[in-house]
């Protein structure tokens, strides 16, 4: 299994890749929407959620290039 993690105000948050069904890209709010498999509702990842999104972003854009 693969993880992405990324930090949140301190917090650790890591997601397996594998459990990914569809990541969203919105330029306006520079922010990455995110649906799990297992979950009807996606989660929102943004440059004020992520303390590290510069990175969490590059390694997001890697996964929507191998899918």
């Amino acid at each position: 299994m693969k993880f992405i993690t990324y930090k949140s105000f301190g917090i650790e948050y890591s997601i397996n890749v594998d459990s990914i069904e569809r990541i969203e890209y919105d330029t306006r709010g520079n922010e990455y929407k995110i649906k799990l498999k297992n979950d009807d509702t996606p989660f929102v990842v943004n440059r004020f959620d992520a303390d590290d999104f510069e990175d969490f972003s590059i390694r997001m854009r890697q996964i929507i290039k191998s899918n």
